[in-house]
């Protein structure tokens, strides 16, 4: 009769070879398969592994997964929700999964010319040119409506209010500090990626490897300091010569590619800073710095605007209200913008495959050089703006994208719940609860 320990051994080894035999390890898309609640009692909110349509998200929620499929697309830990994907039929840690070159929001693939020929004279494909550019036409919607929300910003923060007679005398200061806060606000990066380029430039400097070659720095620095005029020119070259090799190994360490400075490096690139993963860190402490003074220079500004008198003081908090309204707005602009654009990229790449011949999508992803380890996709309300002839054809589309890219849609249309359950094994439901749900955001 076995014992206990020997009976787990077995069946340790039975999962193991159950997992050996599993039929995706041949997929080359990452997954996402459950993201954890903040909240401890909460249920995870489980995913399709092909695609998701998930029903009844807050606002909150909606945020959160946005920030965290940009997250998993460039490697940052400390953004968004934690999970757990499908890597090549294994479940692993959702930070776990391999770094992404490419920025959030960034094209599917290559946009490609619409190619004529004999194959786009089918009905499916007429449909699909129209909803090119239908799509297409939302996208320049959603930008118009986006530089709409940036001008009504703008027209509040020039809008003065009528100071009374007490604070006449300070008018002139009043308006320099209203016009340096708007001033800042133009220029000033956007504070959620000043954070993460802070968390990240944290994690480069707590790393202990990376330590250890600082401080051999340092102490090659301290040695150099401690040369006096008169000793030989050997002794300076040679401590110059020691605190170069310091220097480059510093530089090969950040260089790895799999190296935090690479991911700070990228994370610089969301505001267009160009900088290697070796001049990163220098990079980042100047950006940071920066932005430090600009944040003193608004905090003393808005001190002036909040001294000068009850009248002027009001007009201020009301203006703040109605920029955080504005703010908010074009947050969910944004994101739209951004769901309408994936879906023209996924458009765009299925008209290229009919143009092409008859290749399966893979065979096609192949061909364009497509990164080999697609990333899920965030598309919300897919059906929003556009015509109700066009929701079939629509979600066709992105249905036969799933089987080479996880796509994740959340809307709150009743009608898609149907069509799951018409589509079957290939596309879930899912509804959100707990925290995820609206009314816990």
């Amino acid at each position: 009769m076995n014992s206990p320990d020997v009976d787990r051994v077995g069946e340790a080894r039975k999962r193991l070879q159950s997992a050996a035999r599993s039929p995706h390890q041949d997929d080359l898309v990452i997954r996402l398969v459950e993201l954890v609640s903040p909240r401890v009692e909460d249920d995870a909110l489980e995913f399709h592994r092909e695609f998701c349509v998930i029903n009844g998200l807050g606002e909150g929620a909606r945020r959160e997964l946005a920030n965290t499929i940009d997250a998993l697309r460039v490697g940052d830990p400390n953004v968004g929700l934690s999970g757990i994907v499908e890597d090549r039929g294994r479940r692993v840690p959702l930070h776990a999964a391999r770094r992404e070159s490419e920025a959030p929001g960034t094209a599917l693939i290559p946009t490609r010319p619409l190619a004529s020929g004999a194959s786009h004279r089918t009905a499916e494909a007429v449909q699909l040119a129209e909803v090119i550019n239908t799509i297409d036409s939302a996208v320049m919607l959603s930008g118009a409506e986006l530089r709409g929300a940036d001008a009504a910003a703008q027209d509040i923060r020039d809008a003065v209010p009528a100071p009374s007679l007490s604070t006449a005398l300070a008018l002139p200061e009043l308006e320099d500090a209203q016009r340096t806060i708007a001033a800042l606000d133009e220029v000033s990066p956007p504070a959620e990626i000043v954070e993460h380029i802070e968390r990240v430039l944290q994690v480069v400097e707590s790393n202990p490897d990376r330590i250890s070659l600082t401080a051999k720095k340092s102490q090659a620095e301290g040695a150099r300091a401690q040369v006096l005029p008169g000793d030989s020119r050997d002794t300076a070259m040679l401590a110059d010569l020691a605190i170069a090799e310091a220097d480059g190994a510093i530089a090969e360490f950040d260089m790895d590619p799999q190296s935090d400075a690479s991911l700070l490096a990228a994370s610089l690139d969301l505001l267009n800073i160009e900088a290697t993963p070796a001049s990163a860190p220098a990079m980042a402490h100047k950006v940071l710095g920066e932005c430090a003074e600009l944040a003193e220079i608004r905090r003393k500004a808005q001190e002036t605007l909040d001294a000068g008198g009850s009248p002027h003081s009001a007009g201020s908090q009301q203006q703040r209200d109605q920029l955080e309204r504005i703010e908010m707005q074009r947050a969910h602009i944004q994101r739209r913008l951004r769901s309408q654009q994936q879906l023209l990229a996924v458009a765009r790449e299925q008209w290229a495959i009919i143009g092409i011949g008859e290749l399966d999508l893979r065979t096609h992803l192949d061909l364009t050089e497509r990164a080999t380890r697609p990333l899920p996709i965030l598309i919300e309300e897919p059906l929003a703006d556009l015509p109700m002839r066009l929701s079939a054809a629509i979600m066709s589309m992105l249905l036969r994208h799933s089987n080479t890219t996880q796509v994740v849609c959340v809307s709150d249309q009743a009608d898609l719940h149907a069509w799951c359950d018409r589509v079957g094994e290939r596309a879930g439901w899912v509804a959100a609860s707990g925290w995820f749900a609206e009314a816990t955001n």
